[in-house]
């Protein structure tokens, strides 16, 4: 487990598929991302997606892994944080995160997570970045993405359909490099 001072990040089991089918198909929780309606998965579909990465003996498996953020206090489950698209030769991933309960939103879940599972990333996959996107209209996440250090890089225009807003969206590209992150990360981890 990958501990934070408000979180605690955790592998995912079968068992989280029930909320994570909850959360992902739940247009209240995803409004911020432009998915007006979720992600419209059915329960049997995210088990057989989730399988092979909750049965996989490896530590860390290449493609993607993703985990369970849970309230420290009360090992609550929250929301999700993953990698993706691991690049071993140049040192790069992706990273997410999602803290689909909105009633646990804006209370510093988020950041302790992000902190937390981004310096796991640099130490424990020997990352030298670790990137991210974002819709342009979610400031909240920029603001997020800023304080942990990230920069911006690029903006895709028109990337994806906001269905919430009936419009098209840019897409925000965002990284961080470990020589950044060293810098700053005793001011955020403490």
């Amino acid at each position: 487990m990958i501990i934070g001072k408000k979180t605690i990040i955790r592998p995912m089991e079968m068992e989280d598929v029930d909320f994570i089918h909850g959360w992902w198909n739940n247009g209240e929780a995803l409004a911020y991302s432009g998915l007006n309606y979720g992600f419209m998965m059915s329960k049997a579909a995210l088990e057989n997606r989730f399988r092979p990465q909750i049965t996989s003996s490896d530590m860390y498996p290449s493609d993607e892994k993703m985990f369970i953020i849970c309230r420290k206090d009360d090992r609550i489950s929250i929301g999700d944080i993953s990698y993706r698209n691991w690049d071993k030769r140049n040192g790069s991933a992706e990273i997410g995160l999602e803290i689909c309960d909105p009633a646990n939103r804006g209370k510093g879940y988020g950041r302790d997570a992000m902190a937390a599972f981004i310096d796991f990333m640099f130490r424990h996959l020997n990352l030298r970045r670790v990137e991210l996107t974002t819709s342009e209209s979610n400031k909240a996440g920029q603001a997020l993405y800023h304080k942990l250090g990230f920069k911006e890089i690029g903006i895709a225009r028109d990337r994806y359909y906001d269905s919430v807003q009936d419009c098209y969206i840019n897409t925000l590209y965002m990284d961080l490099l470990r020589s950044d992150w060293d810098r700053i990360k005793g001011s955020l981890l403490k």
